[in-house]
């Protein structure tokens, strides 16, 4: 069901509960646990990951609410502890441009990995490590319940819906 965060939010802005619905989310299982190897090594293949790398990744529109530059920021400590660490963003949006100009100016070129609209996220769910949600606003994204199908670690601020669809410390970690 979605967001029960959301929808105290929308209540507090004096939107009438009757105008507003919950509807279930759904993602296909099956999609995202089959051949999860193959398709680790066929997208890690195509962006030229080492298989040693240790690959963050997020998979959203490039908006500001979405904390992408939060993300890029965190980079450079990042680094100093995983040193093959790779991050890959899928997506396209009004801030690509803003992102790469931060990557180039931290100098993050060799470590930050933009695909560009990719369809088949169930791909790139199976060569990333970890998932990264440093987003300022966020209910509870279909990205987020693909991972979850993926069987994907989660690191997320704790925003919107996200501390009540990734319980702390059960399927990922709020901070």
């Amino acid at each position: 069901e979605g967001s029960q965060g959301v929808e105290n939010d929308l209540l507090q802005a004096k939107v009438s509960a009757n105008k507003i619905a919950r509807v279930p989310y759904g993602v296909d299982g099956v999609v995202f646990n089959s051949n999860k190897a193959e398709l680790r090594r066929e997208f890690r293949r195509r962006f030229n990951i080492p298989d040693s790398a240790f690959v963050v990744g997020r998979v959203a529109r490039f908006h500001p609410d979405k904390g992408f530059d939060l993300l890029i920021a965190l980079l450079p400590q990042l680094r100093q502890h995983i040193p093959e660490l790779k991050v890959v963003l899928v997506g396209d949006g009004a801030e690509m441009a803003s992102l790469l100009q931060q990557v180039k100016d931290l100098d993050l070129q060799q470590t930050v990995i933009f695909t560009g609209f990719f369809l088949k996220t169930e791909q790139a769910l199976a060569a990333f490590d970890l998932v990264a949600i440093t987003a300022r606003a966020e209910a509870l994204s279909i990205s987020t319940l693909e991972a979850m199908a993926a069987g994907r670690a989660q690191v997320y601020y704790k925003v919107g819906g996200l501390a009540e669809g990734i319980p702390h410390g059960e399927n990922g970690l709020g901070v």
